[in-house]
């Protein structure tokens, strides 16, 4: 489900049988062997963002892949007001994480050499 020729593929399958009533699709995964799967990019965001308080650049990579995938399937739909309520809606909640479950932050601060940022609106 990485690029358009995929979710073409998929679509049809889809609409081949009229009893079917649910679709799962995961998050698009590579394109080509040196591609980063989403799933990928969506952990190293957070691995960013408990360690330095941001994930602007793995989040960035992120949003140009669905940026792309929407161009290229010629939809008219902006992607970027969604990407960027449901960041807004994960950085608020990794906050409320962050100051709620402190042992977590305490062990991963331990054990990652004392690298931890506070809660910023990254």
């Amino acid at each position: 489900m990485a690029e358009k020729k995929t979710i073409d593929l998929v679509k049809n399958i889809i609409l081949s049988d009229e009893t079917r009533r649910f679709v799962i699709v995961s998050a698009p995964g590579k394109r080509f062997a040196s591609d980063i799967k989403i799933t990928d990019l969506l952990y190293e965001c957070f691995y960013e963002k408990v360690r330095s308080g941001s994930c602007a650049v793995p989040f960035a990579r992120i949003k140009k892949r669905f940026y792309d995938l929407v161009n290229e399937l010629e939809l008219d739909l902006d992607i970027g007001y969604h990407l960027d309520r449901n960041r807004q809606k994960r950085n608020a909640r990794f906050c409320r994480q962050q100051r709620g479950i402190s042992f977590r932050f305490n062990y991963f601060r331990n054990s990652r050499n004392g690298i931890y940022r506070r809660c910023g609106n990254h």
